[in-house]
């Protein structure tokens, strides 16, 4: 018996990446019924980066995002900021 039930992604903009994620999860949702992604909330300023060559570190993000996360849902964050090791 298939199990037809959302898992919920939540989607999380972070600072001012050149993307239209709306039009990204509308489009990833029309083609598949495992997830259901949703476009939750933009976090628009970051503060000030906390490693070199002004990047972020992944402590920081997640800092950064968990307001915003639900324990029960997985979060992505998307941004174009450097990020640590990237």
């Amino acid at each position: 018996m298939a199990n037809n039930a959302f898992s919920d992604v939540v989607i999380i903009k972070l600072g001012h990446p050149q993307v239209d994620i709306n039009r990204v999860v509308n489009i990833i949702n029309s083609f598949q019924n495992k997830y259901r992604l949703i476009y939750k909330n933009a976090i628009p300023t970051l503060g000030n980066s906390d490693l070199d060559d002004f990047a972020y570190s992944d402590n920081k993000l997640f800092n950064i995002i968990a307001p915003l996360s639900d324990i029960n849902k997985i979060t992505i964050g998307i941004t174009s900021v450097p990020l640590e090791d990237n």
